[in-house]
């Protein structure tokens, strides 16, 4: 025999649901979940960059590309740093965490993983390790080799300089350097061996800078 509680119980569950009740219901269920955090966010950009470059879709990217990525994502290691620091502590990581066939098998080819690179970079934006330079520091380097301030250093002079360790240029990437800085419309250039570094580093400032504030723009957005 049914109780009188069970009969009320029974009474309130077939009673339909009003219609503000079922909003109600409906709003619950399609609730948003939470915003991102900053570091959410951060990674995000980090896996978009990475997967640029991980043609294959393994995971991983070859170690000469680390340079690269970082470069892209606001970080500018020399190649010094990125092979003495940057490669050497991204490999440990991939060895203690069994990438690569344990410590032994780890080469100079080993692929680097995304979770150690992810890691490795989230620390380094955070912390500013690998800041680019501003226009004042490249300058004095610049004055460095053109100690009568001509305004102006040879081509030949900058190829060695870049390829030198002291900075994280590639011979591709150096190439497009060269040719980026190379100045068409003096006259006294006429064989195009003259990189007049004044107006070179005003424009790369400027573009890096517009860069970094583009890629890391959604960040700085209210919620």
């Amino acid at each position: 025999m049914a109780t009188t509680g069970d009969t009320h119980n029974d009474t309130i569950a077939q009673q339909p649901t009003t219609p503000q009740q079922q909003s109600g219901v409906d709003l619950m269920m399609t609730e948003e979940a939470p915003a991102p955090t900053q570091e959410e966010k951060l990674c995000q950009i980090i896996r978009r960059t990475f997967d640029l470059f991980d043609k294959l879709g393994t995971g991983t990217v070859a170690p000469e590309e680390v340079g690269t990525i970082m470069r892209y994502l606001g970080q500018f290691p020399t190649e010094t740093e990125l092979v003495e620091v940057v490669i050497r502590e991204l490999k440990d990581h991939t060895a203690a965490a069994g990438g690569g066939g344990g410590t032994h098998s780890i080469t100079k080819s080993t692929p680097i993983g995304y979770q150690q690179f992810e890691k490795f970079m989230l620390r380094c934006l955070k912390e500013h390790e690998y800041d680019p330079d501003d226009s004042e520091t490249l300058l004095e380097a610049f004055h460095l080799l053109d100690p009568e301030r001509k305004g102006w250093v040879d081509v030949n002079q900058m190829r060695d300089y870049l390829g030198s360790g002291h900075t994280g240029f590639r011979e591709k990437e150096m190439s497009e350097f060269i040719e980026f800085a190379q100045d068409r419309d003096d006259d006294e250039n006429t064989n195009n061996t003259r990189l007049y570094y004044e107006d070179y580093v005003a424009q790369l400032t400027t573009n890096v800078e517009r860069h970094i504030d583009n890629l890391y723009r959604d960040m700085n957005k209210k919620e």
